[in-house]
């Protein structure tokens, strides 16, 4: 059955984030549908990483194993697997590593890969559930989220001492605080929080937790925050209908898209969004709309990458 509605949508994304990886898969098999579910630009604007997975149109035989990590480069159109079994990549600013959420010896934990050096490093080691990194503008700092604490909270990783334990950013238990993004000067994380009422709002809080501040601060269902190069944020809010809004909750926008996932190049020329009905990444003009790219989901397969 299609996940028909924007609650469903982000209930389902919100789950698969914190399911550990299981059993291994090597073809996506002939009844399979391929799904992106989620984005983000390198640095310099000229790749893209998404996570993909093979599964049933119901999804009755999901597993996480099936999940890989793609990078697509805008130039040239070439595609290739970062990684198998992971999920929720990430590019650091330099362009020469990618974090993202794997599982290993039964813990969900943080991975740093080099995509030179083919090195892999695994940054976090906990029972708790880690999951969706992203690196600080200045890339020596990962944000994720864990439970680690009990709920599910926001947190900051040193990459430079890793040997220091995260420190934990939002308070917001029993609620859920879910994917977090730097603002463009680094001292602000934006994310939403679920509080299980089906109305999540997007908030904004200092590196240290002391100052966070709802954002959207209405009866709408509002997530999947990010920041535009700009300093606005970009969202996903009612009906799946994409907004910005600047963080003094000023000038909310609708941007003409309906997708359930956005992200702005940091550029600010192009913005990439996933379709609904078909799961493909659009790359389109930034304002404007004009449609200059896509990836298909049939795009990648029969490629060797299942």
């Amino acid at each position: 059955v299609e996940l028909s509605n924007r609650t469903n949508m982000k209930a389902l994304y919100t789950t698969l984030l914190a399911i550990a990886l299981t059993g291994n898969l090597t073809t996506a098999q002939p009844d399979q549908n391929i799904n992106i579910t989620s984005l983000a630009w390198s640095p310099d604007g000229k790749q893209l990483i998404f996570s993909a997975i093979a599964v049933k149109p119901d999804w009755s035989d999901f597993n996480p194993a099936n999940w890989r990590i793609f990078l697509y480069d805008m130039k040239n159109g070439d595609l290739k697997k970062v990684a198998a079994g992971a999920n929720n990549g990430a590019i650091s600013p330099d362009g020469c590593r990618v974090a993202y959420q794997q599982t290993e010896n039964g813990n969900q934990d943080i991975f740093l890969e080099n995509l030179c050096t083919g090195q892999r490093k695994r940054l976090t080691d906990d029972p708790a559930r880690e999951s969706v990194p992203t690196f600080s503008p200045d890339g020596k700092q990962l944000a994720f989220c864990s439970d680690r604490n009990g709920g599910l909270e926001v947190f900051t990783l040193d990459l430079e001492h890793p040997d220091i334990p995260p420190v934990q950013v939002t308070h917001g238990a029993p609620h859920r605080s879910y994917n977090p993004e730097w603002s463009p000067d680094g001292a602000r994380l934006v994310y939403y929080l679920e509080k299980g009422d089906g109305r999540d709002q997007i908030w904004v809080t200092d590196l240290a937790g002391k100052s966070p501040r709802n954002i959207t601060s209405d009866t709408l269902h509002s997530y999947y925050p990010s920041w535009t190069p700009a300093g606005n944020l970009l969202f996903t809010s009612t009906d799946e209908h994409i907004f910005t809004m600047k963080p003094d909750r000023t000038g909310r926008k609708p941007t003409g898209i309906k997708s359930f996932f956005a992200r702005v190049s940091p550029q600010k020329k192009r913005i990439a969004y996933i379709r609904r009905e078909d799961r493909s990444i659009v790359i389109a003009r930034f304002p404007g709309l004009k449609p200059v790219r896509r990836i298909r989901p049939e795009d990648l397969n029969g490629k060797g990458f299942w």
